[in-house]
């Protein structure tokens, strides 16, 4: 699973970088072999104003072609990161369970019941 962590009026130094993918892995961990790729930005709404203007957005890139993306925004960033978090963690689980269940029927198959006896 490869992260990417961008800041858009925001810089993003060693600590931080190493703190969002710590929480991105604790989030996603155990889909790791399904994901191709996390995109997460960071960004400063509001710049100086103050105010609710910390915004996360991750883009996770499923295989094999498959995109979920989750937003938050609040008034401090890791707040923000643990919100976008857990979204995307709820996302993804239901993307995974709904590739990974089998139809039990499909239409025109000799077992759907829409065919006459």
């Amino acid at each position: 699973m490869r992260v990417f962590v961008r800041g858009k009026q925001i810089v993003v130094g060693p600590k931080l970088q190493e703190e969002v993918e710590r929480r991105i892995y604790l989030a996603l961990g155990r889909f790791s072999d399904v994901i191709r790729k996390v995109d997460m930005s960071l960004s400063d709404v509001n710049g100086l104003r103050g105010g609710i203007d910390k915004n996360a957005r991750i883009v996770v890139l499923l295989k094999p072609n498959e995109e979920v993306v989750a937003e938050a925004t609040d008034v401090t960033l890791l707040v923000a990161i643990d919100r976008t978090c857990y979204r995307i963690k709820r996302l993804v689980s239901r993307v995974v369970e709904r590739c990974n269940q089998q139809p039990s029927t499909r239409r025109g198959s000799p077992h759907s019941s829409n065919q006459e006896e």
